[in-house]
Order: structure tokens, then sequence, then C-alpha cells
């Protein structure tokens, strides 16, 4: 068992997750559809295996952004949290982490995407 946890959760604190071990990669997307889905340029992602992460609290709301990808987010508050695809990482918003400066992206990916300013 790693000793790495990592906990965080959304803004109102009704959605929370604990993820355990290392991400499998960390990076920052560019692509429309994460500047649409978090109304931001760009989003940082820690990437985990499904099975590391465990959700606690009230349920997430999941949204089916395009025809096998799940974006959740809190239908509270409307805090973005993951994404998740078939045969893909969950993918944790590196902001909702209780310590975001615990984890720094390790690249960028979709730099088409970024917008000019």
């Amino acid at each position: 068992m790693s000793n790495h946890v990592f906990e965080g959760g959304c803004f109102c604190g009704q959605v929370r997750y604990l993820a355990s071990g290392l991400p499998q990669a960390t990076a920052i997307c560019h692509c429309r559809s994460c500047q649409k889905a978090f109304g931001a340029e760009s989003v940082a992602w820690a990437c985990f295996k499904p099975e590391q992460v465990e959700w606690k609290g009230m349920s997430r709301k999941i949204f089916e952004s395009s025809e096998g990808v799940e974006r959740s987010f809190c239908d509270a508050c409307g805090t973005s949290i993951s994404y998740h695809s078939t045969n893909h990482t969950l993918d944790l918003a590196m902001a909702s982490l209780d310590e975001p400066e615990s984890l720094r992206p390790q690249r960028e990916v979709y730099l088409s995407h970024r917008i000019s300013w």
C-alpha cells in the first residue's frame, strides 16, 4: 500500500474524494471541451486509475459531455471535479485537491487549442 494519499472535494465540501497512490500522469489541458466545462483557459488534471479513487459525501452529478466521456460536478455548488472516459484514467481537477501544491503538472496537452492571451 502506498503512503501517498490525496484528498479533495468541491467548493461547498459536500462532494469529497480520496485518491490513494501516485497518479499515472499530471497535465494541463487546453482542449476546448475543458475550457467550456470549467469556464477557464485550461485545467490541470491528476490522472488516477479509477480503483485508486474513493468518493465520499454527497453523490456527484454525472454529465456525459460526449460519447463515452463523463464529467462530474457537485450538484449543490457546481464545482467541476472529474473527467472519465472508456479505457482512460479518472482525472481529478488538481485545483480541487485540499493541497493543490502537492502535485505538479508534468506536461501540457492540446496546445493547438490554447487561447492566445
